[in-house]
């Protein structure tokens, strides 16, 4: 208990510098940046091995990902976005005109207006939102936990986190509940 507890402290001090560091690169324009991670995913023989691909619709924070979404789609892979129903994470379908389908959740997190998830998720590449990652695939994410739940029963599907490199560490703090991914892209 009293290492979880440390776990927790190292973890929300983590946050708090990251987003110090965002706040003083908030004007900065990342577009090079993370159109060279995006060319890295989609040259990845994990992108090109997968069949269905979850990502997540970008904060400011973090990598634009809706170059990555749109191409997914134009190479015919099941693409879905989260949302959260219950409590517990889902997985939305996107089609062609997936932009003009979403809303705005309670965490100003844009996310898909119908509630169908997926249910089956073969030959499936996750692209996991975070705050920072680790050359040691470790992650931190926004502190909610959403993402290590749904992925602790679901071990096939193959963990990609992608960052822009000012967020790119040796290491995190991680506890038992933390799921480590299997791929980790920066840019140089």
């Amino acid at each position: 208990m009293i290492i979880n507890t440390l776990v927790k402290q190292q973890k929300r001090k983590m946050r708090k510098k990251i987003n110090s560091y965002n706040i003083e690169l908030k004007d900065k324009n990342f577009t090079k940046e993370d159109d060279e991670i995006i060319n890295k995913v989609l040259n990845s023989t994990e992108y090109k091995k997968c069949k269905m691909i979850l990502i997540y619709y970008p904060l400011n924070n973090e990598v634009n990902t809706i170059a990555l979404i749109n191409q997914s789609i134009k190479d015919n892979k099941i693409v879905a976005l989260p949302k959260i129903i219950d409590g517990k994470m889902n997985f939305i379908r996107l089609d062609n005109d997936w932009i003009n389908n979403l809303n705005v959740n309670k965490y100003e997190i844009s996310e898909p207006k119908s509630n169908e998830g997926l249910t089956v998720f073969d030959d499936c590449l996750m692209i996991v939102p975070n705050l920072a990652l680790a050359k040691d695939k470790t992650r931190l994410g926004h502190g909610k936990g959403y993402y290590d739940k749904f992925l602790s029963n679901k071990k096939d599907i193959v963990k990609m986190g992608i960052c822009r490199k000012h967020v790119l560490f040796d290491s995190l703090p991680t506890d038992g509940e933390d799921v480590l991914l299997d791929f980790v892209i920066s840019s140089n």
